[in-house]
């Protein structure tokens, strides 16, 4: 039969000698101090890394392109100033095209260089060019003129070779326009006017006569002048005069 006690009943008391202790735990292998560290972890995926741009390939030097250009074109002032332009920017490691600014400014030079030759020539040569209203009789002329409408003849001093000359200027009277058949009447008078300024130049087989009538334009602007000039199959040096 059990024993249940009431509520007045004292509370248990303890056994006599107390408690017996309470059992001992073997420590854990651990020797460190603190927690022991959390195991490694392994990740299933390699581990990220950053890949570096393609490096970008130079660009061609607009300048360098123009100044070639220019310089294929005679465009001599344009093609030097993109040029040096070019050539500041087409350094190593910069843009590409310091070829081609090269090129140009080697164009440019020589364009530069045929200029000068050309107006040394100019300056230097015997030979004049005036207009063919304006010739006389005793000028000499470095080349003979072809074309129905001459407007510009070169002179060019007698004593140099040329040729031919004007032995004489003939002046037509005023009216209209006139036929073929007036100028053929002009072509014996141009050989009278021949044999007249020099008397051996008619019998020489190596002189001819060219007539130089004034055009239909020419005559609307008042020309009314025949040139009668002598020709030669060979260059000559001085005047066929006396």
């Amino acid at each position: 039969m059990s024993y249940t006690p009431g509520p007045d009943a004292p509370p248990p008391q303890p056994p006599a000698g107390g408690y017996p202790p309470p059992p001992s735990y073997p420590s854990p292998p651990y020797q460190g101090g603190g927690y022991p560290p959390p195991p490694s972890y392994q990740s299933p995926y390699p581990p990220p890394y950053y890949v570096p741009p393609a490096p970008q390939p130079p660009t061609t030097s607009g300048f360098a392109v123009a100044s070639l250009v220019f310089g294929l074109l005679g465009g001599v002032l344009f093609s030097v100033i993109f040029g040096i332009i070019a050539l500041g920017r087409t350094k190593p490691g910069r843009q590409r095209g310091r070829g081609m600014a090269i090129a140009g400014l080697v164009l440019s030079a020589v364009w530069v260089a045929a200029i000068a030759a050309a107006v040394v020539v100019a300056v230097l040569s015997p030979t004049d060019t005036v207009s063919a209203r304006n010739v006389k009789a005793g000028d000499c002329l470095a080349d003979i003129p072809t074309g129905n409408r001459v407007k510009f003849v070169n002179t060019i001093g007698c004593e140099h070779p040329h040729l031919g000359e004007v032995v004489a200027v003939l002046t037509m009277p005023d009216g209209q326009f006139p036929d073929e058949s007036v100028f053929g009447d002009y072509d014996q008078r141009c050989r009278d006017s021949l044999a007249s300024y020099s008397s051996t130049a008619v019998q020489d087989p190596s002189v001819d006569l060219a007539v130089m009538p004034p055009s239909r334009d020419s005559w609307r602007q008042g020309d009314r002048d025949i040139a009668c000039i002598a020709t030669f199959k060979s260059k000559k040096t001085g005047s066929i005069r006396g």
